[in-house]
């Protein structure tokens, strides 16, 4: 909204005792930190280290890799972070320069190589946008040969930040969406690296059965999975303006059950979704890929 303040991001005393109520009263199963760009926080390690002492399963960092090095990735490695998700948009270095602003992919594959080296396990993360769908089989051979455990699929949805005419560029055309993904699945198969989905393929939209080796995941949102923004605030999801609340002044079981949530999980693509028998196949689909595919 135009005039709103932005909060500022907790600082490393806030941020520990989030981190605190979060293991008290959420219970998490696992724990990405994500962004913008998480390695711009310059105490990234030390919440890391104190997530883990505090019995915090499942670290990750979700990261564009830029400026992930050998060392920060063996520093977070050693901290508890022991899983990485690493975005690799495209192989191409014009298009990488196109969307991301910056010279190639060299460091983003220089970064699954570091988290691989440190012994993590990585994650790439391919966005299906427009113009990366040309790219998709090459990322998965890049990701096999760099030792990442396999390649998540996230088709483009804009959020409500997005230019309009920016979405418009880069939302992918439905037949070219799905021959990427067929060509990720083969090229997964061929090399034997898992393929999946991070935000859902609607089985009543996208013909499973044509993208073979493509293990297609549910929508878990707002159940599974919850956001907190870098102030403290919980989101039904990463790309929903939506704020529930703060954690810092109200415990997450209260603000799980806030009207709010309710309203965010039946807003389905369509009205008939709650009843479809593959509703547990995609779980309504992405609330946002509605609005804009």
């Amino acid at each position: 909204m135009q005039g709103a303040s932005v909060p500022e991001p907790l600082d490393t005393r806030d941020a520990i005792s989030l981190l605190d109520g979060i293991r008290r009263d959420a219970e998490p199963s696992g724990l990405t930190f994500s962004g913008g760009e998480p390695l711009l926080r310059k105490d990234l390690t030390e919440l890391v280290e104190h997530a883990a002492s505090i019995g915090i399963p499942g670290i990750a960092i979700a990261t564009n890799g830029t400026l992930l090095t050998e060392t920060s990735a063996r520093r977070l490695h050693d901290a508890g972070a022991h899983h990485f998700e690493v975005s690799l948009p495209t192989t191409s270095p014009a298009v990488y320069r196109r969307l991301c602003g910056r010279e190639g992919p060299g460091k983003a594959m220089g970064a699954i190589r570091a988290c691989v080296s440190a012994g993590a396990s990585v994650t790439v993360s391919l966005i299906l946008a427009e113009p990366t769908l040309s790219t998709a089989g090459d990322v998965v051979s890049v990701a096999f040969a760099l030792g990442a455990r396999g390649v998540v699929l996230n088709r483009f949805t804009p959020a409500a930040a997005v230019d309009p005419g920016t979405a418009r560029d880069l939302l992918p055309a439905h037949d070219d969406l799905m021959e990427a993904a067929r060509v990720a699945g083969s090229r997964g198969l061929e090399l034997g690296i898992p393929v999946y989905t991070g935000i859902p393929l609607e089985p009543c939209l996208f013909d499973h059965g044509l993208i073979e080796g493509v293990d297609c995941s549910p929508c878990v949102c707002a159940h599974g999975k919850w956001a907190v923004d870098p102030s403290g605030r919980l989101r039904p999801c990463e790309q929903s303006p939506q704020v529930l609340g703060s954690l810092m002044e109200e415990p997450f079981s209260r603000l799980s059950k806030r009207p709010g949530v309710d309203l965010f999980l039946a807003d389905t693509r369509a009205p008939e979704c709650g009843t479809c028998g593959m509703f547990d196949i995609c779980g309504g689909g992405c609330r946002f890929a509605a609005r804009t595919n």
